[in-house]
């Protein structure tokens, strides 16, 4: 399944002439007990860390040289000060704050996450939106992998991240240049 969506996903947003990120994920699980998920792995060996239409940063595991590569740094973030955090844990069918490893940052303050429960391919996206109209939540859940999930922000059937109807045609920007 996840092939369709990376094939998808370049068609859409043809990834950078130098390729992506080499990274020795048994290495990464050796050193650091993480295993992630494989759209995931696919993805930054195709386009690596860097930017998608300017709007959404991509996260990688460090990478030298690379302001994108802290992937790891955030795992324990302290979600109980986040805001409508109690619709976070409804959303998510909970009785307390769930551990997420955020991949994802939008360009007005939002971020996507991994809910980390389960195998890494069974890990579904909580996305937080810094700025909401009034009445709308904070907090959008995705039950999908992550090339998926871009796909459909591109298409303009998830707005979550933003609304990217009206675009067609979409850029990536590697962390190369």
């Amino acid at each position: 399944m996840s092939r369709r969506y990376i094939e998808k996903l370049q068609r859409l947003m043809p990834p950078p002439v130098q390729g992506g990120d080499e990274i020795d994920w048994g290495r990464l699980t050796q050193s650091t007990g993480w295993i992630l998920p494989n759209d995931y792995q696919e993805f930054v060996q195709v386009y690596d860390g860097g930017d998608i239409d300017d709007c959404i940063s991509v996260i990688t595991p460090p990478v030298p040289d690379s302001h994108y590569g802290d992937l790891l740094k955030d795992v324990e973030s302290n979600f109980e000060e986040w805001p409508s955090v109690d619709v976070l844990i409804d959303l998510l069918r909970g009785t307390s704050p769930p551990h997420l490893l955020p991949f994802a940052e939008g360009s007005s303050g939002d971020v996507a996450f991994w809910q980390i429960l389960g195998t890494p391919n069974e890990w579904k996206i909580v996305v937080f939106r810094r700025q909401v109209p009034y009445g709308e939540e904070r907090w959008h859940l995705f039950e999908g992998g992550m090339v998926q999930f871009f796909v459909e922000v591109l298409e303009g059937v998830n707005r979550s991240m933003g609304d990217f109807s009206g675009m067609t045609e979409h850029r990536f920007t590697s962390w190369r240049g």
